[in-house]
């Protein structure tokens, strides 16, 4: 009894051409019609294609139009920030542009972070480190960017020992309204200490609290 090809079936699976080969010239080759689709399937793939298409392209739009939003708002400083007023304790809006968003007076710069001079120096060489991007709680800042931090941090010290020689280093961070935070763009201070700029240093950061300052052992 003669073999049977059924190349359509076959030719999906890409084995026809092997099939009639091993078969031998006594097989009997059948091409039958590809069966058809319904054509309303059919119409009705194209809208779901399309109509996904569209709302694919829409919500693209969307994102790409808040991205927008978003990097004109960080780089013009529009972030605004919350106080209080002395008098009735209301919160208010701060509308000024955000200081720190500017790096043009970096002394020491990398991609996520900079190093600017305090304009209110504690101690002559007082230098502030900012992240680039604006973030105004020093406990949310991304990974990468307290790594870059740390590493001008080091820079940052040997520079200072250069220039100032310091006898020591304090290091801080107001995180919150509550704790002295007064411009909401994270940063972290790093103030050089000289021998009897202060009368007892002991206590050193604990001095944010007066009456914690000074401990015996």
């Amino acid at each position: 009894m003669p073999i049977e090809i059924n190349h359509y079936y076959l030719y999906r699976c890409g084995l026809s051409s092997f099939a009639a080969l091993m078969a031998g010239p006594d097989a009997q080759q059948v091409f039958p019609e590809r069966p058809t689709r319904h054509p309303r399937r059919q119409s009705d793939r194209r809208l779901h294609y399309r109509g996904g298409r569209r709302l694919l392209r829409f919500a693209l739009g969307a994102r790409a139009r808040v991205a927008v939003i978003r990097y004109h708002a960080l780089w013009r400083g529009s972030e605004r920030s919350r106080g209080r007023e002395a008098d009735g304790g209301r919160a208010v809006q701060n509308h000024s542009p955000c200081p720190f968003c500017n790096a043009d007076d970096a002394l020491l710069a990398s991609s996520l972070a900079y190093v600017r001079p305090d304009k209110y120096p504690v101690t002559p060489g007082h230098m502030l480190i900012i992240p680039v991007r604006h973030e105004p709680d020093f406990l949310a800042i991304r990974f990468e960017e307290l790594e870059a931090i740390w590493t001008l941090v080091v820079e940052a010290k040997a520079l200072l020992d250069g220039k100032f020689r310091p006898d020591g280093y304090n290091l801080g961070v107001n995180a919150g309204e509550v704790a002295g935070q007064t411009i909401a763009h994270a940063h972290l201070h790093l103030i050089p200490r000289y021998r009897g700029d202060v009368e007892n240093p002991r206590g050193g950061v604990r001095g944010v609290i007066p009456a914690k300052q000074q401990y015996e052992l």
